[in-house]
């Protein structure tokens, strides 16, 4: 499948995945252009989010994260993927996530990380 790494509460993280994959394809219409392989690749780079997430919030380091950030734009956008489709995926991971079984103290650290990316990616880079 998609996952790399095992991430505490990956059953309730492959859940968040799965359905916001789904709103995500279905938001932005995108199935058509990219098909059922480009999901694939939206499943494993959301499944890489929530790594780097992981790993951002156990060493108490966001700035790792906005650093990843700001890495997957230049290689999403190198391959004509539109700065509002990696927006819009952040903002239903954090829809997806207040909806889920995930302890709130991860839900808001997490949250946090991708509410400030959004922010981050709207001024850096006009999105």
């Amino acid at each position: 499948m998609y996952i790399q790494k095992t991430l505490d509460h990956q059953d309730e993280i492959n859940l968040i995945i799965e359905q916001a994959a789904s709103d995500l394809y279905e938001e932005q219409k995108i199935l058509y252009t990219f098909g059922q392989k480009g999901r694939i690749y939206t499943l494993r780079d959301f499944q890489r989010h929530f790594v780097n997430l992981d790993t951002a919030e156990k060493l108490e380091a966001p700035e790792l994260f906005y650093d990843y950030v700001k890495w997957l734009h230049n290689v999403l956008t190198s391959r004509n993927i539109e700065i509002e489709v990696i927006i819009s995926g952040f903002q239903i991971l954090r829809k997806r996530m207040q909806q889920s079984a995930l302890p709130m103290s991860i839900v808001e650290s997490y949250d946090s990380m991708l509410s400030h990316s959004v922010h981050l990616l709207k001024t850096e880079y006009n999105g």
